[in-house]
């Protein structure tokens, strides 16, 4: 991310998978700041009947065992039957919101991780730019997407029915 030193604002973001390959980039450019539009035009109104949170509200549950998630959940997880070897199950959690309910389980072997999230949406999962531009593999005859994170890790994705599967951590990708 490029900053402009006197506005703080972005002038440029990129995005390189774990080859240093370009993945994404963005620039912006022309922008005016302080332009004089008047400060009401940035007044926010509770729209009536609205519901106010506060981000108290949003705290991630607590990571608990496949048993009492399973129990949360309206849908059948999906558990792996083979992990990598010296990996355990270190904890899952259940996250609900107005569109989709998300399940995600943590596995640790030392200090290396990764962790598979499944996103049950009432629609068929969204894609996004990064994995709509990342490699294709074929996961036991299903297409998904695989990608290269920063650093050391690899970001694996794929849809089954109504369910996005994710794997993302320090994994070598095969």
């Amino acid at each position: 991310v490029w900053i402009d030193k006197e506005t703080w604002m972005p002038l440029k973001m990129e995005m390189k998978d774990g080859d240093g390959n370009p993945i994404y980039s963005a620039e912006y450019r022309n922008f005016q700041i302080n332009t004089g539009i008047p400060d009401e035009e940035f007044k926010f109104e509770i729209p009536e009947g609205a519901e106010i949170r506060t981000m108290d509200e949003f705290v991630l549950p607590e990571r608990t065992t496949l048993k009492d998630v399973q129990e949360k959940t309206a849908f059948d997880i999906l558990v792996p039957s083979n992990l990598p070897e010296g990996y355990e199950f270190k904890g899952a959690m259940v996250i609900e919101n107005d569109v989709s309910e998300i399940v995600s389980m943590s596995y640790k072997n030392d200090d290396i991780f990764f962790e598979i999230t499944e996103v049950v949406c009432e629609s068929e999962p969204q894609g996004s730019p990064l994995i709509d531009s990342a490699e294709s593999v074929s996961i036991n005859g299903i297409d998904g997407k695989v990608i290269s994170l920063s650093g050391d890790g690899n970001m694996l994705q794929w849809n089954l029915d109504n369910i996005q599967i994710t794997i993302v951590g320090s994994l070598d990708k095969e």
